[in-house]
């Protein structure tokens, strides 16, 4: 598909195509497939990369005003850390499911890391 302008339509199907955009696993409490986007991204639509770059920053700011991460927010690439009370399941709950999402993912790609050592 193509929009107006003649350029092709930035639907799912067409960045898994370009690699811009891959299956990261499931969320079973909303029953839906999970997909990220990979530094192609940038190079295809650097809109849409900023838009997601926007929203991954207003949920690390939610969740650390929270309690549920903490960051140096003083350097230019920021590092977010889990905080102890991300890992409690009755405090999690109270979260929205974009929350509890960002919250998981972090905990899928720091496995093995011990958070509580800086």
């Amino acid at each position: 598909m193509f929009n107006p302008e003649g350029k092709p339509e930035l639907t799912l199907e067409y960045l898994i195509g370009l690699d811009a955009v891959q299956w990261a696993g499931f969320d079973a409490e909303n029953n839906v497939p999970l997909y990220v986007f990979t530094e192609k991204i940038k190079e295809i639509s650097p809109a849409l990369h900023q838009e997601r770059q926007t929203e991954v920053y207003k949920l690390t700011l939610d969740l650390w005003e929270k309690g549920f991460v903490e960051a140096d927010w003083l350097t230019e690439d920021p590092i977010i850390y889990l905080t102890e009370k991300s890992f409690e399941e009755e405090r999690l709950q109270g979260l929205s499911s974009p929350e509890k999402l960002f919250i998981s993912e972090l905990k899928r790609l720091t496995e093995g890391v011990d958070h509580f050592e800086r």
